[in-house]
Order: C-alpha cells, then sequence, then structure tokens
C-alpha cells in the first residue's frame, strides 16, 4: 500500500465543515417549512373560492339561469370532488406471512 500525504485535518476545520452543514439544514429546513405555509394559504383560499362559486352559482339557477345556458357561456357546476378510497386493509397476517399449517 502507498501512503499519502493528506494533512490531518485540524479541530477548527472540522468546527467549521460542522457548522457549515448545520447551518445549511437550518435554512433548508426554513425554507420548505415556508413553502409549505404557503401552500396550505393557497390551499385554504382555493377551497373558499370553490364554496363561494358553488354558492353564486346556485344562486344564478335559482334566479332564472338554467345549467344549459351557464353551461352554453362557459360556467360549468362545481364538479363533486371524489372522495379518495382507501385501499384494502391488510395486516402482517394477510400480506403473504403465513400462521400455522393452513392449506
Amino acid at each position: 500500500m502507498s501512503e499519502t500525504n493528506t494533512p490531518t485535518p485540524t479541530p477548527e476545520a472540522i468546527e467549521e465543515l460542522a457548522n457549515r452543514q448545520v447551518q445549511n439544514r437550518i435554512e433548508t429546513g426554513k425554507k420548505v417549512a415556508a413553502t409549505l405555509r404557503e401552500l396550505s394559504e393557497a390551499r385554504a383560499l382555493v377551497a373558499e373560492l370553490e364554496n363561494r362559486y358553488k354558492t353564486d352559482y346556485d344562486a344564478a339557477i335559482t334566479s332564472s339561469w338554467t345549467a344549459p345556458e351557464l353551461s352554453s357561456i362557459g360556467i360549468d357546476p362545481v364538479k363533486p370532488k371524489r372522495s379518495r378510497r382507501a385501499g384494502p386493509k391488510t395486516s402482517r397476517r394477510t400480506q403473504g406471512i403465513s400462521i400455522g399449517n393452513k392449506k
């Protein structure tokens, strides 16, 4: 084996490197948290606007507009949100792990 002449790091150099890594973690954590906050606010605003649109659409229908008339000018009813369907519930027993000698 050949020996390389790599300088031994000083405690100060190790501390500086560690501090930079910690600072980078802090900054990226703050950034992702801020973006999540903005996203949450935007989702809340969209939900509020969808509710208002549904209310206004229903008021237009009640006031004499017909759904086909509104649709012909590009105003469509709010489509109900599809609920997420939960996948089949499984446990460790039903995931291919056999218990006993059942056939």
